[in-house]
C-alpha cells in the first residue's frame, strides 16, 4: 500500500470513529468531526467520506453544517431522512436546522468540564462595539477663517 493511500485509509478511519462518537441525540458540524478526527480545517474530507459511506450503522444523520442546518438540498431524500432520524433521537428540527442544540462535547470537555474562560472566538462575539463616530471636520488652515458652506441658490 503506498504511503497516500494509508494516510488517506487513516484520516478515513479517524473520521468514521469521530462520527461514531456522537451521543445519540446530539450534532456536530463537518468541521468539528474533523477537528476531533485530529484534522482541523478538513470539513471537507469528512463530507466526502460521509458521501463515500455505505455502512447503514454510521450516525452520518449527526453530522450537519456549521450553522446547524441539514446539507442535503430541501426537500431531497436525505434532507427528510436526516431530518426524521435526528427527530427520532429527540433533536428538534426546525424548516432544516436544528434548534437549541449544542454541539456534542468534546474529549476535554467530557474529561475536565468546559473551559473556564472563553474561547478567542466567542470572546470577539460578545465584545461591546464602540459607538461609530464621524471624522474629525478638517480644521482651517492656521491664520485663515473656516470657510462657509454655500447656500443652494
Amino acid at each position: 500500500m503506498s504511503k497516500p493511500t494509508a494516510a488517506k485509509d487513516d484520516a478515513a478511519t479517524r473520521i468514521l470513529a469521530a462520527i461514531r462518537a456522537i451521543p445519540a441525540g446530539e450534532v456536530a458540524g463537518y468541521g468539528e468531526v474533523a477537528r476531533r478526527a485530529g484534522l482541523p480545517g478538513r470539513a471537507r474530507l469528512v463530507a466526502r467520506i460521509l458521501g463515500q459511506n455505505d455502512d447503514p450503522d454510521l450516525p452520518w444523520h449527526r453530522v450537519l453544517r456549521s450553522d446547524g442546518r441539514i446539507a442535503f438540498p430541501e426537500g431531497s431524500r436525505g434532507f427528510r431522512e436526516q431530518g426524521q432520524r435526528l427527530r427520532a433521537e429527540g433533536v428538534r428540527v426546525e424548516a432544516g436546522r436544528v434548534r437549541g442544540q449544542r454541539a456534542a462535547a468534546t474529549l476535554d470537555e467530557q474529561m475536565w468540564g468546559a473551559p473556564l474562560t472563553p474561547h478567542v472566538n466567542e470572546a470577539a462575539a460578545v465584545r461591546p462595539r464602540r459607538a461609530r463616530t464621524s471624522p474629525a471636520k478638517p480644521s482651517a488652515a492656521p491664520g485663515k477663517a473656516p470657510a462657509r458652506a454655500k447656500r443652494p441658490g
